[in-house]
């Protein structure tokens, strides 16, 4: 693996969006990000974590709230990155996801459906 400082400022003047990015590898992604001089959006659901994880990152990093499964919460998200960045990302990582582990008999529509969404119809919507 590269050593970090050596690739600190290459992003310089970059834009990224990361989802998932309150915990785990998508924080990981957000901060790797930053680090090399990029300005992040991170989105997430967990607005405290999000907003707190943020300000670790430092002044390059824009928390936006947002429930993916939630179609109008992922437009007003991305009007709020877009006015932000003052136009499209240039780089976007659609990190987040759920999966539910059941047999098809015991699991919820509701939640099958809720998991299509996270999985395959918000990066659609976010990459739209």
């Amino acid at each position: 693996m590269p050593d970090p400082r050596a690739e600190a400022g290459r992003l310089t003047g970059t834009t990224a969006v990361v989802t998932g990015a309150s915990r785990g590898i998508g924080l990981a992604i957000a901060r790797r990000l930053h680090d090399t001089g990029a300005r992040v959006a991170m989105i997430a659901r967990t607005a405290a974590t999000l907003r707190a994880e943020a300000a670790s990152l430092g002044p390059r990093a824009l928390p936006v709230t947002c429930d993916l499964a939630n179609g109008a919460a992922v437009g007003r998200a991305v009007g709020t990155i877009t006015d932000a960045f003052g136009g499209a990302p240039d780089v976007l990582v659609n990190n987040a996801g759920a999966f539910a582990l059941a047999p098809v008999d015991a699991l919820d529509p509701g939640a099958f459906a809720a998991a299509l969404d996270i999985n395959l119809v918000a990066p659609f919507r976010l990459i739209h």
